[in-house]
């Protein structure tokens, strides 16, 4: 259950700056803690995905990527059936239905 409190900080945060329902709420209740230190962390903050590690699983498939460019220089059919490989990777921390991105 989310405060009252974490809900209304959730709405102005998306509606004064733009962000999503998954960041704000983040940052609601960072802001909810600062004034009520003995707020344990939420379940739903929990729940959320780690961006931390899921960023650097991205970034790493796209370093191996361009490793690869440089490895498969003059072979064009090595490097897209690699990066082919590669890129299939990424549903490891994510789903798609073409138009949303939904994180593991």
């Amino acid at each position: 259950m989310i405060p009252t409190e974490v809900a209304a900080m959730m709405d102005a945060i998306m509606e004064d700056f733009g962000i999503d329902e998954e960041r704000a709420l983040r940052m609601a209740w960072r802001f909810y803690r600062i004034f009520h230190p003995e707020a344990q962390t939420s379940e739903e903050e929990n729940r959320m995905p780690d961006y931390k590690k899921i960023s650097y699983f991205l970034f790493q498939l796209l370093d191996d990527i361009d490793t690869t460019e440089d490895i498969a220089k003059s072979n064009d059919k090595a490097f897209r059936e690699v990066v082919h490989k590669l890129h299939r990777r990424r549903f490891e921390v994510a789903d798609t239905d073409g138009y949303t991105v939904t994180f593991k």
